[in-house]
């Protein structure tokens, strides 16, 4: 079925899944929670004024005094590719079974694949790496971790931060040591 605008949906069935900011805004940008939602997913979007290339997105519908912006909606469903997948979803969809949708078991061991296979370039370089923490070969569980780094990177919007950093960098160093998240970007 083909996604509604979010003006075009009625007040009582402007609701989906989404994710949306935590109650009264006090909570910092990048908290949210999942609210119980019955319609087609539609999730809209808001370039906030700090950041510019960031948005809020939430799944209620927009005030109808001002205009949304085309490209501040995304609508499940109508992106190429993931129609029959994102249909097969329950109303209430799950942040694991969005992400499964993103990204596959077959997906995810080509990436392994590849990665290993350059983790054994840089270490047959140079024999000392062998024996080195840093430049193991990573497996299925190790590159979700990783992929895990760096979804707290961005939710906390620190790709400019300094990975070793006191406040922000104690939060990635106890999933990964700088030295092994630095080998895995470099691949």
């Amino acid at each position: 079925s083909k996604c509604e605008s979010p003006r075009s949906v009625p007040q009582a069935r402007a609701t989906s899944p989404a994710l949306q900011p935590l109650a009264d805004n006090n909570e910092p940008d990048g908290v949210y929670r999942i609210i119980q939602m019955t319609a087609h997913p539609q999730y809209c979007g808001k370039r906030t004024r700090v950041h510019l290339n960031a948005f809020k997105w939430t799944s209620t519908e927009p005030p109808t005094n001002v205009r949304a912006l085309a490209h501040n909606i995304l609508k499940l469903g109508a992106l190429p590719g993931m129609t029959t997948s994102v249909s097969v979803l329950d109303p209430e969809p799950e942040a694991i079974k969005i992400w499964t949708l993103l990204f596959t078991e077959d997906l995810l061991a080509d990436i392994t694949q590849w990665t290993n296979a350059e983790i054994e370039y840089y270490r047959a370089e140079d024999e000392s790496r062998k024996h080195q923490s840093k430049f193991r070969l990573v497996d299925m569980v190790g590159m979700k971790v990783f992929f895990d780094d760096l979804i707290f990177i961005t939710i906390y919007e620190a790709n400019h931060e300094n990975y070793t950093d006191k406040f922000l960098g104690l939060i990635y160093r106890t999933i990964m040591s700088p030295d092994r998240l630095e080998v895995l970007l470099s691949c």
